[in-house]
């Protein structure tokens, strides 16, 4: 280009079609020429590299995370190699994935570097294995990387067990089997199966876990049909459920029948009957019934058929007694037999009883009455039972107004007996023929009844109640009925009864039909009948005298049992007509009317009263002064009502009459009898008023303020004169006077008083003091009240507060202000003003009393924030000011989700996730690596990038990562993690391992952690290896144990006796490290000691009788004893190897060791000082005993002498020896009993070789055991002589310590037999038997 203004120029190349050969080094030459001066020059340089076709880089997998239904798998591309590339993700279940593919677009930057890409796979199958690998794709080629793997997880199973089945079933038990889920369903490792049975029979409901596919489910009830489901179970929950329904077995029934009874049917035949067993455990299929004959014969018993609940035994003899048992029989089998009954036979015909019934008190319904029944019993025979049948052969029983006799006679031997039937109110329904039957036995037990005897009872229907209601006073003209009421007693209570009813005047029938209407009507408590004579109207004297009411009852059609009344029953009444009164009044008393129309009109009404039912007619007639009113059509109207009636009236109407003041008069007549007239009369006054304004309202009261209306109140006391209009004249305390817009005008009655009126005042100003009258104004004039007023009610402020302004302080922190709204608008006091901002933040919303400036922290950095104020009064709140500010950026929070992933063992990928707290924008993200001795890498990087491979590292080196985000407020606090490219085996042992003893039987051992560089790696386990030494050489006995890496120490148990070494070594997951030199652990020093207890009955039987609890117990009372003296936390563990030894007492002996701070000789002193006292002893097994101060404390060896020179017997815990003299040398924990047996004077010294246990076993059961041992290296016979007789089933068993077999020893059969030896380090014979316990005989 040319020099432009700028004094610049430019020059471009171009290189069209390039190619490889393109590539070099391209130089620009700038230069100039000044003037007078040589020329200068400047040289710009660029290197070009045109890439040609090329494979794609192969791509590195940086990491896979997987569901259980999804994974993700993120690879890096460190460059592009030529032009845009493709991805295909391909993954399946086989080793060379090539089912499945995902085809991921790479960057189209073919400069790029250090790319990574992911693809999302979904819909796996959980708890599965995916084989992937990665092609990567351009125009050129592909390259693929290795297969690769990865793992789905646990999801709850999705299907059941298969092939669920019942193998065996029995009545209690049943045993299912079933397979693994499919495949595809398992999803997870099965680790348990959950079987649930449920029986709805019972409402059982058993449920068991098991981790194999099958199971034995016991507790079932017999034949209850059961639902089992199986559900399998992995670490994520339970799956769906398999179900089988099967019905357990049958078993014969638990129970036996119940109710059983025998009943005699004749002379030869018995009835046995029964209900079936409670617990029937399956379907009963038939019984059996056991007869057993008191006469001696042989017992039979009878299957029945089917499962009938009853039997008949025929072919009996005459009153033979049998017993009778019976049993139920369900397809598994026989149950039960049940209780014993007993039954017998007929006897031979005996005479019958003799009866008379014999009758008693009155057959009238609702009477007392009773039926005798008389048995004459014949001679040898005992009346059983006598019953009373009703008319329809049924038995009857006292209850319901009906007793029968006493049975406390039955049994005994009178001869004559009386049984009463008794009806304590008889009712006609019982009437009827009742039986009388008795049943004897003979004296051997036959029961007879006699023949039926019979009594027919006729029940006679009592006389009626006859009542007649009629009124007190008859007034003739009146309509009068008088009521006959005919009331049958309740004992009568059949449905055919029939009443006839009768009325007459004198001794006149009275015919149905003239003045007389008859009807029949009945309750539901009794019969109750009704027959009504009328008088309509009642007339004077010719209806007058004695009225007779009469009723006969019957039944319709006639019953035998049911005897009708035989008589008339009758009742009177005597009518008296007399003169009726008459009553007059009118209504209203008192009438107002105006001189104007159309207030000129009034109204009157006459009222005429006589007596209820009165049907005469009434003639009235109306009087001003005295002067007759007639109606005159137009000014004068009459009109009269009901004049036949008991109550009439007549109205008159005058218009444009009044002018003054008169009194209107009305006058009743009515004609009785044709002859008799009677009257009666009232009188009303009719007033005018005259021309008047109206009179104040009063009591003016407001109701219902609010701040835009109120409701206004107020009474008139009474119309002046015409009708009156009524407004409400008000106004503000600075305002114009106002009417209000609605009127009220008074009723049109103007005799109205003491009237109620309100109105209602709307578009009232808020917080507002108003003034009102009310004003009053008829035809005449207008009359204003006084005056009152009333404040609205406060609102919420019509406008926001006034200049809100928000001022940012700081990134957490904003400086609020406003001003109150207008006063105008303030529609009531202020009282609060309420600040709140958008999104929330605890610090808001706060309320304030006053207006002003407020500082208010706890802001996000930043954010922008809607805030806002209203003011409140008491009523409500006002609108909101608004404002939006946006706070200040801080430093941002710590970045989340840092990765650090090891590439090789020099290289590593950082990644990490935006911080939850930006505090603004991120713009760069710094990264520190560093190792304990200097920085690796300190770079910042774009906020684009989360991600950065760093290369170069060392190999077995610990890296700490540092990342930090930054905006413009600087850099955040950094989050740190740990990386080791490649762990290696650590070439150092834990330093500082110490060792010492706690007690007689645990070591502390402790050691110093390795740091991460000694350890080359992160600790996974410390091991600890310790090992019993005898003499310096290790021996074989050595254990491990594992502790987690954050600790360094460990407790283990030991033995007193043993000295130990102990070594530590540290783990990572590249492998063990060396260990770290041995810690000896010395053998704590030990002395022997004896005790001679005194005390014990029988010192045999005592040593051999629970051993064990004993040696426990003397040893713990010894220790406390001890510790009590030396004040040295010495224990029972510091005393080991006892045994008992029996001589004339029992003799104790055991190993005493010293403690960390008190050497054993000094104890064994303690101990001395114990048994000098005196009175030292312990207590064992209940008995006090006695520790002998005589006795020798300390002892060279178990094989010391003993205390006395007499034989002893010697118990050692789990084992007991008879002996000669005997001696016990300790070794370590094994104890070589030297047997020396003495024969006729001939000392034979036997080393034997051979741990022989004998059990012999007498013919009462006792067993003996022996003990023999010696050097491991010799083998010798074992001549044995049992002390106790033994048995034919006696048996002997040898057991060689070094050469483990078994040799059986028939008693007193000289033969060996050799059997197999016992598995490996268990202490059991082949039979089962311990070698070191008790055996039973064989």
């Amino acid at each position: 280009s040319e020099l432009d203004m700028n004094n610049q120029k430019s020059s471009m190349l171009s290189v069209n079609s390039a190619d490889v050969n393109t590539s070099g080094s391209y130089k620009c030459i700038a230069s100039i020429s000044p003037p007078e001066s040589q020329l200068v020059h400047d040289t710009e340089e660029i290197t070009v590299l045109i890439k040609g076709p090329t494979l794609p880089v192969k791509p590195t997998v940086i990491a896979s995370n997987s569901t259980a239904i999804s994974a993700t798998i993120t690879w890096l591309v460190t460059s592009v190699a030529y032009d845009l590339e493709s991805y295909q993700l391909v993954y399946g279940t086989e080793m060379d994935p090539e089912d499945n593919i995902i085809t991921v677009m790479g960057e189209p930057d073919v400069n790029a570097l250090n790319l990574v890409y992911y693809a999302n796979i979904v819909d796996l199958q959980a708890f599965t294995h995916y084989y992937y690998k990665i092609i990567a794709i351009n125009s050129y080629g592909n390259t693929t990387t290795e297969v690769e793997i990865f793992g789905t997880k646990e999801s709850i199973p999705t299907a059941p067990p298969e092939l669920l089945q019942v193998e065996s079933k029995d009545s209690r038990s049943v045993t299912l089997s079933w397979q693994l889920p499919e495949k595809n369903g398992r999803n997870g490792l099965i680790i348990v199966y959950v079987v649930t049975c449920s029986s709805q029979s019972d409402d059982l409901e058993i449920i068991n876990t098991t981790i194999a596919a099958n199971i034995t489910v016991e507790q079932l009830n017999p034949h209850s049909t059961y639902s089992c489901t199986v559900a399998a179970v992995n670490s994520i929950g339970k799956g769906p459920e398999a179900n089988v329904t099967f019905t357990a077995n049958s078993e014969a029934p638990e129970t036996a029948p119940v109710e059983l009874s025998v009943t005699k049917i004749n002379t030869s035949s018995l009835l046995v009957s029964w209900n079936p067993p409670f617990i029937p455990n399956g379907v009963i299929t038939h019984y059996t019934v056991y007869v057993t004959f008191d006469d001696g014969t042989e017992p039979i018993m009878f299957h029945t058929t089917s499962s009938a609940t009853s039997f008949i035994i025929n072919h009996l003899q005459p009153y033979q007694l049998v017993t009778v048992q019976v049993s139920g029989h369900t397809d598994a089998g026989e149950g039960p037999k049940s209780a014993e009954v007993m039954g017998r036979t007929s006897e031979d015909d005996i005479l019958p009883p003799e009866l008379i019934i014999i009758p008693e008190g009155s057959k009238i319904a609702g009477q007392t009455f009773s039926l005798l029944c008389r048995v004459t019993v014949p001679i040898g025979a005992v009346l059983t039972s006598v019953k009373w049948l009703d008319p329809k052969n049924l038995e009857i029983h006292s209850g319901g107004g009906i007793s029968v006799g006493d049975e406390s006679t039955f049994g005994d031997f009178s001869r004559l007996t009386t049984y009463a039937l008794q009806f304590y109110s008889i009712l006609t329904s019982q009437g009827g023929s009742y039986t009388c039957i008795a049943t004897i036995s003979s004296l051997h037990g036959t029961i007879m009844e006699t023949d039926l005897l019979s009594y027919d009872i006729i029940v006679q229907i009592p006389t009626p109640s006859i009542q007649i209601a009629a009124p007190n006073y008859f007034y003739a003209g009146s309509l009068y009925v008088l009521n006959c009421t005919v009331q049958i007693s309740t004992s009568v209570d059949t449905s055919d009864i029939a009443v006839a009813i009768t009325w007459s005047k004198g001794d006149n029938k009275i015919s149905v039909g003239d003045t007389i209407e008859f009807y029949v009507a009945e309750t539901n408590i009794s019969l109750v009948f009704q027959s009504q004579l009328q008088f309509n109207p009642l007339r004077m004297e010719l209806d007058d005298g004695n009225y007779t009411c009469a009723a006969n009852v019957s039944t319709e059609p006639q019953s035998p049992y049911i005897l009708p009344d035989t008589g008339v029953e009758s009742n009177k009444i005597t009518v008296q007509a007399n003169v009726p009164i008459l009553e007059a009044y009118i209504t209203p008393a008192t009438v107002y009317a105006l001189d104007v129309a159309p207030y000129n009109t009034f109204s009157l009404v006459c009222f005429a009263e006589c007596p209820e039912g009165n049907v005469l007619l009434k003639k009235f007639s109306w009087f001003k002064e005295d002067m007759v009113i007639n109606d005159d059509g137009v000014n004068t109207l009459i009109t009269d009502f009901d004049i036949a009636a008991s109550n009439s009236r007549s109205e008159l109407i005058r218009t444009g009459d009044p002018i003054q003041t008169y009194e209107y008069n009305c006058t009743v007549s009515m004609l009785v009898s044709d002859v008799l007239e009677i009257t009666a009369s009232s009188i009303a006054e009719v007033k005018v008023k005259g021309p008047s304004v109206p009179v104040q309202a009063v009591m003016l009261r407001e109701k219902e303020i609010t701040n835009t209306s109120a409701v206004l109140c107020w009474n008139i006391p009474y119309l002046t004169y015409t009708p009156e209009q009524y407004v409400v004249i008000y106004h503000s305390s600075d305002g114009v006077t106002q009417m209000s817009p609605d009127s009220l005008i008074s009723p049109k009655d103007f005799t109205a008083t003491n009237e109620d009126y309100n109105i209602t005042l709307t578009d009232l100003l808020p917080n507002t003091l108003y003034y009102y009258q009310i004003r009053s104004t008829n035809s005449y004039g207008t009359n204003v009240s006084v005056e009152r007023n009333f404040t609205s009610s406060e609102t919420g402020p019509s406008h926001p507060p006034a200049n809100f302004k928000v001022d940012v302080l700081t990134s957490r922190s904003l400086l609020f202000s406003w001003t109150p709204p207008y006063k105008a608008d303030e529609s009531g006091i202020i009282i609060s003003y309420t600040l709140d901002c958008q999104p929330f933040t605890n610090s808001l919303p706060q309320t304030y009393i006053t207006s002003g400036s407020y500082q208010v922290e706890g802001f996000s950095p930043a954010t922008q924030y809607t805030c806002s104020v209203y003011a409140s009064t008491s009523a409500d709140k006002g609108p909101a000011a608004f404002a939006v500010v946006t706070t200040d950026e801080d430093v941002p929070g710590l970045v989340t989700g840092l990765t650090l992933v090891a590439l090789s063992a020099t290289s590593m990928n950082v990644s990490w996730n935006m911080p939850l707290s930006t505090n603004g924008v991120i713009k760069s993200y710094h990264i520190l690596v560093t190792t304990s001795s200097q920085d690796v890498y300190n770079r910042s990087i774009s906020s684009d990038h989360t991600f950065v491979i760093i290369e170069n590292l060392e190999k077995y080196t610990l890296y700490n990562v540092t990342v930090r985000a930054q905006n413009s407020a600087g850099l955040g606090e950094g989050l740190t993690d740990r990386i080791f490219t490649e762990e290696g085996v650590p070439t150092v042992a834990p330093k500082n391992v110490n060792a010492y003893r706690l007690n007689a039987t645990h070591v502390n051992v402790s050691w110093v952690k390795l740091t991460l560089e000694e350890a080359r790696g992160f600790v996974t386990v410390y091991r600890v290896n310790i090992f019993v030494l005898e003499g310096y050489s290790r021996q074989q006995s050595s254990y491990m144990t594992t502790v987690d890496a954050e600790s360094s120490h460990v407790v283990i148990e030991v033995q007193p006796s043993f000295s130990y070494q102990v070594r530590v070594s540290a783990s990572t997951s590249a492998g063990e490290g060396t260990f770290s030199t041995a810690t000896d652990i010395n053998a704590l020093e030990s002395c022997l000691f004896q005790l001679l207890l005194k005390g014990v009955p029988d010192c045999p039987e005592w040593i051999f009788s629970k051993t064990d609890e004993k040696i426990v117990d003397i040893t713990t009372q010894i220790a406390s004893k001890i510790n009590q003296i030396c004040l040295c936390s010495f224990s029972d563990a510091y005393i080991s190897d006892a045994i008992f030894i029996c001589t004339e007492e029992v003799i104790f002996r055991a190993k005493l060791f010293s403690t960390p701070y008190v050497n054993c000789k000094i104890l064994l002193t303690n101990m001395k000082d114990i048994a000098e006292s005196g009175t030292a002893g312990v207590t064992v097994d209940g008995i006090r005993l006695i520790i002998d101060e005589g006795c020798e404390i300390e002892i060279s060896s178990f094989d010391d002498p003993f205390c006395t020179t007499l034989d002893g017997t010697q118990a050692t815990g789990n084992s007991t020896v008879e002996t000669a003299p005997t001696t016990s040398v300790p070794t370590g924990d094994v104890n070589y009993n030297i047997i020396i047996y003495t024969i006729l004077g001939t000392v034979v010294i036997g080393i034997i070789a051979i741990l022989v246990t004998i059990c012999v076993c007498s013919r009462i059961g006792h067993k003996k055991k022996y003990i023999l041992s010696g050097p491991q290296d010799q083998h010798h016979q074992a001549n044995i002589e049992l002390q106790a007789p033994p048995n034919p089933y006696s048996r002997v068993q040898i057991h060689s310590a070094d050469n483990p077999e078994y040799v059986e020893v028939s008693a007193g059969v000289e033969e060996t037999k050799a059997v197999p030896s016992p598995a490996e380090g268990t202490n059991k014979s082949p039979d089962g038997d311990s070698l070191y316990e008790n055996v039973s005989c064989i």
